[in-house]
Formats: C-alpha cells, structure tokens, sequence
C-alpha cells in the first residue's frame, strides 16, 4: 500500500500514530497525586472522532421540567433540552459508529502527511527487478 498523495510507501494507521503520541503522566507531591495526557501535534491531527456529549443537554431538561410551573420560558428549555438529548443520542448511535471505522481504516502518511485510505499496490513493494549479471570472461594466457 502506498500514499494516495506521494505514492510513498511510508504509510501507518491513523490509530497508531495517535496512541504513539500519547504521554499519561503522574505527579505525586505532599501525599496529592495529579493526573494528565501530553499529546503530540501529530496525535492531535490523527486523534479519532469525538462523541457527542449528552449530560448537559439532560440537566437542561431535568431541570426545565423540575421548575417548569413558574414560566413559559421553562418550558422552552426543556423542550430545547430534550431535543438536543434525543439529537445527540441518535448521532452518537448512528453517525458515529461510522465515522470510528473510517477513522480506523484511514492511514497517515509519514512523507508528505496526507490522512485517508491508502492506494492499493500491484506488487510487492520490497520486490526488485534484477537483470543478471553476465558471466565473466575468461582472461587470455
């Protein structure tokens, strides 16, 4: 397989250029531990597709529909706030799941940079075409 860009043969899996950049790191001081991720530019570019949150769209309604005997407008919101859930609930099952195995399929190529599916090669790569060499002659006496 090779670059669709450069037609180079220097090609990886997007999700292995992604988890190659990530650093967890843990710093314990005065009995307090903290916690973080250092992630490189290339495994921010080749990072997978993020999932739609849903918790702050079901506090809006929660919310909405605890208070909504005082106003119309708290109405509104858990109108709005329900269908904002029921939106990114139905992305999160639907779009997603697609969007991941297309993340997975996709190579990076390590050249020129270019992110998708790479180009099919018609021969092995490592193959070399040869010719033979002739035999010597012999010298003369």
């Amino acid at each position: 397989m090779t670059c669709g860009n450069c037609t180079s043969a220097d090609i990886r899996k997007l999700s292995l250029v992604y988890e190659s950049g990530l650093t967890f790191v843990g710093v314990s001081s005065g009995g307090k531990t903290i916690r973080g991720q250092n992630m490189t530019a290339v495994s921010l570019k080749a990072a997978p597709p993020a999932r739609r949150g849903l918790v702050g769209w079901f506090l809006l309604f929660f919310l909405s529909a605890i208070f909504i005997q005082f106003s119309l407008w708290w109405i509104l919101g858990a109108v709005v706030g329900l269908g904002k859930f029921v939106e990114h609930l139905m992305w999160n099952t639907r779009t997603y799941p697609i969007l991941y195995r297309q993340w997975d399929a996709a190579y990076m190529c390590e050249r020129c940079g270019a992110m998708g599916e790479p180009t099919p090669t018609t021969g092995d790569v490592r193959t070399i075409d040869v010719t033979p060499l002739e035999p010597p002659k012999q010298a003369l006496p």
